[in-house]
């Protein structure tokens, strides 16, 4: 078992903030549109707003210190024990989060990037008889919210399934294993941007084992 705490100061990360593709920022640059709008009434309007209200501008993202306090902490728990006759049976679990508080800026972004749940289930033998073992793991960890510069947004939660089998060849002394990644074959995110990942198989020849 094992757990962690941290607490940052002045914690640097992303911000985001748009930018008016004409018209100053200050807001110094007002004209009147009453006339375009037949409004007997003046309507100074700086620039800026008009070209936010129009659509005219572009997102742009920097790094900043936030005046947040910020902390993360987390556990993680792992048993390993043999069951049945010698079958290997693991399990591990882990927690992280991540907490920001008392911060003046809405729309500053950690990007911490981690799910808050993770499982891992592990099953198998070295031995199940002469020459020959077999290894099952299941994955799953719970949707989590992604922050960066290009863009956030949720990735969904998934579980996934992985197998190995393993031939050992005395005469040899060699091991041929062969296995797969994410049987079930459904296709998932590990992060934006990056392409999907569906099932992925191996074979492995280990010589002078």
């Amino acid at each position: 078992m094992n757990a962690y705490y941290n607490k940052y100061e002045d914690f640097i990360a992303s911000k985001n903030a748009v930018a008016p593709l004409y018209g100053s920022v200050a807001l110094n640059d007002a004209v009147d549109i009453a006339p375009a709008l037949g409004s007997p009434t003046p309507m100074p309007t700086p620039l800026a707003l008009l070209a936010l209200g129009s659509g005219d501008f572009k997102g742009v993202a920097f790094d900043s210190n936030s005046d947040s306090d910020i902390s993360s902490y987390g556990l993680g728990i792992g048993l390993s024990k043999k069951v049945l006759n010698g079958f290997d049976l693991g399990f591990n679990y882990s927690y992280s989060k991540f907490e920001e508080e008392g911060g003046s800026d809405p729309d500053f972004e950690a990007g911490f990037n981690t799910p808050e749940h993770k499982v891992k289930v592990q099953f198998g033998k070295t031995n199940l008889f002469k020459n020959f073992g077999f290894n099952v793991n299941y994955r799953w960890q719970d949707e989590f919210l992604w922050q960066s510069s290009y863009y956030d947004g949720m990735i969904d939660a998934r579980s996934v399934v992985d197998a190995q089998i393993n031939l050992t060849i005395p005469n040899l002394k060699s091991v041929v294993k062969f296995g797969g990644a994410n049987l079930g074959g459904k296709e998932y995110f590990s992060a934006p941007g990056v392409g999907a990942t569906g099932s992925q198989y191996y074979l492995s020849w280990t010589i002078n084992n």
